[in-house]
């Protein structure tokens, strides 16, 4: 017996629409971006439910909070916010000062923003995982 398979052809195409939703020059606060990947992620489950893709669906949670991070990352414009929001989040002072004042790009600080942004931060703002509701339903 062959367990299915999911088309990466079509999981790319879902990707774009992630894309879209948390394209960083979109003027969405994050409440409606996070809202707007629940109802499209729900639906795109569906397609993963009848396929083998555990591991796609832990690969894809991933990708959609760093995404979401960059989106953050990108709100808060000047050094100052950002270094007022990574304390609040509980970041030692000195890590602060060093990625408030980064030159890098918003794509990069998402990576070194994984500590202060973890998957429970993103669960209590009420995203949904994709790898919890596929296990939901197989």
């Amino acid at each position: 017996m062959s367990v299915a398979r999911p088309n990466l052809k079509e999981a790319g195409g879902k990707r774009t629409g992630v894309r879209e939703i948390t394209d960083r020059s979109r003027p969405l606060t994050m409440e409606e971006r996070i809202h707007r990947l629940n109802r499209f992620m729900m639906g795109w489950i569906g397609y993963f439910r009848l396929a083998a893709a555990k591991n796609h669906c832990g690969n894809l949670d991933a990708w959609i909070r760093r995404r979401l991070r960059m989106c953050l990352w990108k709100q808060w414009k000047r050094p100052k916010t950002r270094l007022c929001n990574l304390r609040a989040l509980g970041v030692p002072e000195w890590a602060a000062r060093m990625m408030a004042n980064s030159r890098r790009g918003p794509w990069e600080m998402s990576r070194n923003t994984n500590n202060a942004l973890p998957t429970s931060y993103w669960e209590a703002k009420g995203l949904k995982s994709l790898l919890s509701r596929y296990l939901e339903l197989c």
